[in-house]
């Protein structure tokens, strides 16, 4: 994985814009999740 990647998933996790991520297995993508931007605090 590209540095950029990583720095940009260490910001996501961080802030709080992704609960989780990983690379699929074999390596043919990823995914994430995210929290529901539509839900009451």
């Amino acid at each position: 994985m590209c540095r950029a990647m990583m720095a940009y998933l260490q910001r996501g996790h961080a802030d709080g814009t992704f609960l989780l991520s990983g690379q699929t297995v074999p390596p043919t993508g990823g995914g994430c999740a995210l929290p529901d931007a539509t839900a009451a605090p």
